[in-house]
């Protein structure tokens, strides 16, 4: 019953805290899928994360357009993918001087 008022309510904080204690796998990528939709990317981004879906968080990250974010999770999760981060994050600075 409380899923169905938040789905509703279109709570998604709440509906990620609900998924994430009852431990819910399916509800949660079917959230992440909703919070992509809705640009609710904080909790997309957890809801990913949460599934292990890394690769799908950093490209979240650049999405967002929040490279510093990618750069720090690239280095700490994927450090095969931090030069194509860094050159991301370079390519973005070139355009502000």
């Amino acid at each position: 019953m409380a899923e169905d008022y938040l789905k509703n309510a279109m709570d998604l904080s709440g509906l990620l805290l609900l998924y994430s204690s009852l431990g819910d796998a399916k509800g949660i990528s079917k959230l992440a899928s909703l919070a992509i939709e809705h640009g609710k990317n904080n909790v997309a981004f957890l809801c990913l994360f949460m599934l292990g879906k890394l690769e799908e968080c950093l490209q979240l990250l650049v999405d967002s357009n929040r490279i510093p974010e990618a750069a720090l999770m690239a280095r700490s999760y994927l450090p095969i993918k931090v030069l194509e981060i860094v050159a991301i994050w370079r390519k973005g600075m070139n355009k502000i001087t």
